[in-house]
């Protein structure tokens, strides 16, 4: 959040112009944020201009309705950075499934945020985790 410097969400690094992230996270938001990546613990402060970038464009989901919450279909959002960014050891675009692969119910898979660790507090560190996969009709 470029006025008040907080964290708000977590994105997830798809090329050198483009980000993956929950489109809640930036209804109402869509030119006020940077975004700073290759952070591990939101407390220290790793900010660095070259790792901090302004957000040019957000395309949120046309299905995605942010009056209704507990709906979170379709909750997703591409950002768009103002400039390349720069890949480091720590700053590297995920990789994206082939279109054909298959995800079998309780697949194993890794996720990673800063989510909340208990009912009152946020994890200042970011966490990862293995968990597996469930069919949407049994979420």
């Amino acid at each position: 959040n470029l006025r008040f410097s907080t964290h708000i969400c977590g994105a997830s690094l798809v090329s050198d112009r483009y980000l993956l992230t929950a489109a809640h996270c930036v209804t109402g938001h869509r030119r006020s944020f940077s975004i700073s990546l290759g952070r591990e613990d939101l407390k220290e402060n790793q900010r660095s201009v070259r790792n901090e970038y302004a957000i040019q464009d957000v395309y949120i989901h046309p299905a995605f309705r942010s009056t209704t919450p507990k709906n979170r279909y379709n909750d997703i959002a591409i950002l768009k950075t103002d400039r390349k960014v720069q890949y480091n050891d720590k700053i590297w675009p995920f990789c994206l499934p082939d279109r054909n692969q298959v995800y079998n119910d309780f697949m194993s898979v890794y996720i990673a945020g800063w989510g909340k660790v208990n009912q009152a507090h946020k994890s200042p560190t970011l966490q990862v985790a293995r968990v597996n996969l469930v069919e949407n009709s049994r979420c």
